[in-house]
């Protein structure tokens, strides 16, 4: 989003970069992020088309200037609720991670999230609704695609020595890679788990993922975090 669309506090100031640790909303108001709120349920409920800013003002009760004052119009808000979705849960994950010292308990717990995660079957829904105008906007797969970078970057926080960036380790190329296939685990376990709600046992699959990546990042890296040769 252009910073020339919205006003001062809006998403493109507040998330121009995506550094890990913030959230791409935290410098809104609070009635600003009822409205991205609001948007959001429009969208689960109603599809893309029935996203208006009067119906947003409306569930959101606030005035449609509001809207605009805010976002700037349309556009604007719905990348706000694009950007929104899941970074909560996600900044929570890094929190809670970062406190535990056991690589086992760490990965566990990074399994358990990234359930969680991929059963928000409702915020994927709103994404993949949103999806074809995204692919549709080149100025929009830019600011998405930096998004998927700061997804990668907050599972740097996940490895064993736990950087606060992926220069920070041995093999910057390496991690970003392995980061980019568990980001990619999450979206596709997410659509499976949307389209067979009865069929795909997350519980049991993201157990053998923590199985799987544990060992990879230790080999990668070593238990303490140093490059073993390959």
């Amino acid at each position: 989003m252009a910073r020339s669309d919205v006003n001062e506090g809006s998403p493109a100031d507040s998330a121009q970069e995506p550094f890990v640790g913030e959230h791409p909303l935290a410098a809104l108001p609070s009635v600003a992020r009822e409205i991205v709120a609001a948007a959001t349920r429009l969208i689960l409920r109603d599809g893309y088309k029935g996203l208006t800013l009067r119906s947003v003002a409306a569930e959101a009760g606030v005035y449609a200037d509001s809207v605009r004052y805010y976002f700037g119009g349309k556009s604007g808000l719905v990348e706000a609720v694009a950007l929104n979705l899941s970074h909560d849960l996600s900044l929570n994950t890094m929190e809670s991670v970062r406190a535990i010292a056991d690589e086992d308990e760490r990965m566990r717990t990074i399994a358990e999230v990234n359930r969680r995660i991929a059963e928000d079957t409702d915020s994927y829904r709103v994404y993949w609704e949103l999806l074809p105008h995204i692919l549709a906007d080149r100025r929009w797969m830019t600011r998405e695609a930096e998004d998927y970078e700061w997804y990668r970057r907050l599972y740097a926080h996940f490895f064993p020595r736990r950087p606060a960036e992926f220069h920070d380790l041995p093999d910057p190329q390496r991690a970003r890679n392995m980061a980019s296939l568990m980001v990619a685990v999450g979206d596709g376990l997410a659509l499976q788990k949307t389209l067979d709600p009865d069929g795909v046992d997350l519980p049991a699959i993201f157990a053998l993922w923590g199985e799987i990546v544990r060992p990879a990042l230790a080999q990668a890296f070593g238990a303490d975090g140093s490059a073993l040769p390959r």
